[in-house]
């Protein structure tokens, strides 16, 4: 079982470059000591104003459960005093924070090749289902994922359910390097190409199923992050915001004169 923990944090958004120098002192630390405490944050760009969700992977319960509290990480990072100092600046900054534990439904998903580098951002979309609706959205979950790989999209997304939080909670996770991936046919039409008349009557039943569903895009912030994937994806936003730089510096025309 793959579970994931994630810690969602809302901040005040006029501390935000306080809160994030404060994240990344902590984060650096870990980076320079190759600390085996590993985990990814993103920043919500689409979605609530000052929120972040810190991910923590674990293969299984055993091990979640052996894993330092973040007032004790911070510490062991930073010292004891400095630890306490900074862990109580950060919640100074915090209006609202909250764990929830999900495992990887990886029959309800398309999951991303084997090696796949990490993305810039990420779309995740929350999904909970009706009481006695469970097996409907499920199914809606498995039969996009068949829909991708029968008609050749490029496009994979990854299905969690939640174990500790709302149990008829899900979400899918789309990795992304850029929005216009989004781009392409909608759920709907997708299903209906792949599976014709099936896949309509599958939407429907998935849709009428779903109490509610809210959609979030984030960006990975890999300086506020400890993972090894952290120095190439730096590398990777470096080089996307100097080729930003450079086209919008660039000549009207292409350059002609």
């Amino acid at each position: 079982m793959s579970l994931v923990n994630v810690v969602s944090i809302e901040i005040r958004p006029e501390r935000t470059r306080t809160y994030e120098a404060l994240v990344h002192r902590v984060a650096e630390a870990a980076q320079k000591r190759k600390d085996s405490a590993e985990w990814a944050a993103h920043q919500v760009t689409a979605g609530p104003r000052g929120r972040y969700h810190f991910v923590m992977e674990a293969p299984d319960w055993a091990t979640l459960g052996s894993r330092e509290q973040v007032p004790e990480l911070v510490g062991r990072l930073l010292g004891e005093s400095e630890g306490a100092s900074v862990f109580e600046k950060i919640e100074e900054c915090e209006t609202s924070a909250a764990t929830t534990i999900c495992r990887l439904r990886a029959d309800l998903s398309r999951l991303p090749t084997q090696g796949a580098a990490p993305r810039l951002f990420t779309s995740v979309t929350l999904f909970e289902a009706r009481a006695g609706g469970q097996d409907a959205v499920e199914e809606l979950f498995r039969k996009s994922a068949q829909a991708l790989e029968k008609l050749g999209e490029s496009r994979r997304f990854l299905t969690f359910q939640t174990v500790v939080g709302n149990l008829r909670q899900y979400y899918t996770v789309m990795p992304l390097d850029g929005l216009g991936e989004l781009d392409g046919r909608l759920p709907s039409q997708l299903l209906q190409d792949a599976f014709g008349a099936e896949g309509v009557l599958v939407y429907r039943n998935g849709i009428d199923a779903i109490l509610r569903s809210e959609r979030e895009i984030s960006r990975v912030r890999p300086e506020l992050s400890n993972a090894p994937w952290v120095p190439d994806l730096s590398a990777r936003i470096a080089a996307a915001t100097k080729a930003r730089a450079a086209a919008a510096g660039a000549p009207a025309g292409g350059g002609r004169h």
